[in-house]
Formats: C-alpha cells, sequence, structure tokens
C-alpha cells in the first residue's frame, strides 16, 4: 500500500515495493534467475530440462527460511533502507538509525499487530518481509472492501548482491505457505505496487498474486492498483505457472 504523510494512519510499512531492480549480469555461477525456475513454456514431463528445472526450483525454496527480526537486527535493517535499490521506492532520502528504531521497535515487541521477518537464504540475512491484518486499519479496509481475513504483505530484498537473483517470488510463495496461510490464518492476501513499477507487478505475479481492482482511497492522487491471492491460488499453482507473460502486467 502507498504511504501516508500522517505515520499510522494506514497500513504500517510502505507500500509492496519492487524485489530487485533489473540486472544485465552477475558474476555468481550459482544465479537461479527468475527464468531458470519460472520457465513460462511448460516443459515436458520427464525431459532432462523440466528435471534440471524442478531441482533449482526445490534447492531455491530449500534455502529459503524466515526469521522474526529483533532488536540486534536493527543496524541491518538501517543499512539496507539506505542502499540505493531500496531507496529508490522505499524510503527517498533513507532513514536515520532513530527512525528505524521508531518504525520496527514496535513491531518487535509486538506494540503494533504488524509480524516482522528477516528472509534467510540459508543462514545469511537477505531481506525483509512483514504481514499484517488489513482490518486493523478499518477505514482503509473499507475503502478497498476486504474481510476480516485478508492480510497484507510488504517485501523487499536488501542485499544488492542477492537482487535479481530470483528469490524474490520464491520467498513470497515461501511466506504465504508458511506464515500468511499458515501460522497467521489468513484467508486472501493483498499487495498494492505502484501501477508505474513493472518489475515488481511481474514480481509478485511469478509469485502467484492476480491484479484485483483498483480502489479510491481518500488522501490518494491515484487510486490504488491491488493484487490479491489466496490459498486457492497458491495451491493450485505449478511451478511453471508461477511466470506469467508482460501481457498480463495490466488487466
Amino acid at each position: 500500500m502507498r504511504p501516508r504523510a500522517q505515520p499510522g494512519a494506514s497500513p504500517p510499512c510502505w507500500p509492496a515495493r519492487p524485489l530487485a531492480p533489473p540486472s544485465s549480469s552477475h558474476s555468481s555461477t550459482n544465479t537461479y534467475s527468475f527464468t531458470d525456475f519460472d520457465n513460462k513454456t511448460p516443459l515436458p514431463a520427464g525431459s532432462p530440462n523440466r528435471d534440471t528445472h524442478e531441482r533449482r526450483r526445490q534447492t531455491v525454496q530449500q534455502e529459503i527460511r524466515f526469521r522474526r527480526l529483533t532488536e540486534d537486527d536493527l543496524d541491518r535493517m538501517h543499512r539496507w533502507l539506505n542502499t540505493p535499490h531500496v531507496m529508490r521506492w522505499y524510503s527517498p532520502g533513507g532513514r536515520t538509525r532513530a527512525q528505524v528504531e521508531q518504525e520496527f521497535g514496535p513491531y518487535i515487541r509486538r506494540e503494533k499487530p504488524t509480524e516482522p521477518y528477516l528472509i534467510l537464504y540459508g543462514n545469511t540475512p537477505i531481506g525483509y518481509i512483514q504481514t499484517y491484518r488489513i482490518n486493523h486499519w478499518p477505514e482503509y479496509a473499507r475503502h478497498i472492501g476486504v474481510d476480516d481475513d485478508t492480510a497484507g504483505v510488504d517485501v523487499f530484498i536488501g542485499e544488492p548482491e542477492f537482487v535479481g537473483r530470483g528469490l524474490g517470488p520464491a520467498a513470497i510463495r515461501a511466506f504465504m505457505r508458511q506464515v500468511v496461510f499458515g501460522s497467521f490464518g489468513a484467508r486472501s492476501c493483498v499487495i498494492g505496487p505502484e501501477e508505474g513499477n513493472l518489475a515488481a507487478i511481474r514480481a509478485y505475479e511469478k509469485a502467484g498474486f492476480r491484479f484485483w481492482k483498483r480502489a479510491d482511497v481518500p488522501g490518494e492522487p491515484a487510486p490504488e492498483y491491488l493484487m490479491r491471492m489466496t490459498p486457492e491460488d497458491l495451491q493450485a499453482d505449478d511451478v511453471h505457472a508461477a511466470a506469467r507473460p508482460d501481457a498480463n502486467v495490466h488487466p
């Protein structure tokens, strides 16, 4: 969802922004791009390419874990929020250490109804993801028309060397399964990228989100572009259905 001038007047963090800005090349030999494990063209069952594709997908999924944010992570969050690729969409001008504490401290101490997590690749923290029930902001929930069992989610990849490696969609799908539709018990999830942010929209489509609607929210200069996922959507998506052609970016 989009940021407001009055903190606390809307869902708790920032808009859902791009997981990974485009990158033309990577030096790592163990890089998994979106097309490595989210092919647009289904591969024949039993083919070597499909088997390789499945092994790569499983490797990525097995390496992704989540750990609840702690006070010890705030220096890392401060660094991430002041890196160029995160600042571009989340925090123009960056954040001070005090601002990071003010925003995330209440989540860590469970003083506000937001569940904050680090995304881990193996044992390495690479990004941040959080979820919350939208009905904790009743006016906003009413304007976008969601029920009590709807969650919101916000996410970014913070470590530059993990940007553009296809980990964003994989992390979102794992988080949906384990947390949002798992321990959190939501029955649907909504994410709100900027409509002009095609990279983010494509990434969320690859994760299984679909365009839901545009909603007018008081104080916003334009209708919010909302995407939605349910547990049934997640279950119905097989490994190849996560990648969507560019034609599906706009309804």
